[in-house]
């Protein structure tokens, strides 16, 4: 479920979306009938940014994606953190490749 979060060392938690995760990337890669994917999330608060990304699935696009820790996250280093109750939740579509 998406946006996971993970503890830094210092600072706030992060939020990670699908954008963020190269495991998700990695799996993108491997897809050759989907153009991209359409992910929304409205966070409803003033604290945490809504985000809208389009995630086409090109060789060249995703050649961009490398794991750098501020914007990509290689989420099996990191510890997510387990909320008890979730606080909100979010839908992505897959857009066909022949659309």
């Amino acid at each position: 479920m998406f946006p996971s979060f993970f503890v830094r060392d210092s600072g706030p938690m992060t939020a990670v979306f699908p954008h963020n995760d190269i495991e998700f990337i990695n799996y993108l890669r491997t897809k050759d009938k989907v153009s991209g994917v359409l992910f929304h999330f409205d966070s409803g608060s003033a604290t945490m940014p809504s985000v809208d990304q389009f995630i086409l699935i090109s060789t060249s696009n995703l050649a961009e994606y490398m794991v750098n820790d501020a914007y990509v996250f290689d989420l099996s280093t990191k510890s997510i953190h387990d909320f008890e109750n979730p606080m909100m939740n979010s839908a992505s579509f897959v857009v066909p490749h022949d659309m």
